[in-house]
This record gives C-alpha cells, sequence and structure tokens, in this order.
C-alpha cells in the first residue's frame, strides 16, 4: 500500500504495528480506544479482532 485510504479501521488510531515478518504475512495491527483491528494483506482490509469489554 503506498498510500492512506478510508477503507480501514474507523476511529482515532492509536497504535500502529507491523509483523516481524511482514515482508512475507503482510500483517498489521491497529489499535484504537475501543478495538484492536488485523489486516493480513498489507492494509487493504481490516477485521477487529478484540474488542474493549
Amino acid at each position: 500500500m503506498t498510500q492512506w485510504t478510508t477503507g480501514g479501521p474507523y476511529g482515532n488510531i492509536n497504535t500502529l504495528t507491523l509483523s516481524q515478518n511482514f515482508a512475507i504475512d503482510q500483517t498489521i495491527f491497529a489499535g484504537t480506544s475501543l478495538r484492536v483491528y488485523k489486516s493480513i494483506n498489507g492494509g487493504g482490509n481490516w477485521k477487529a479482532t478484540l474488542t474493549r469489554g
């Protein structure tokens, strides 16, 4: 991904972490105040993995 798009996690992103093997697995985690999101395709699509509760 070479540019920011609006299809990612929604809300204020507090933290963004790349997998140690990002070049191979393209995994990114994004944390908001309510959820942790995971992308396995370099940020093309996101899924909520953990919720605050």
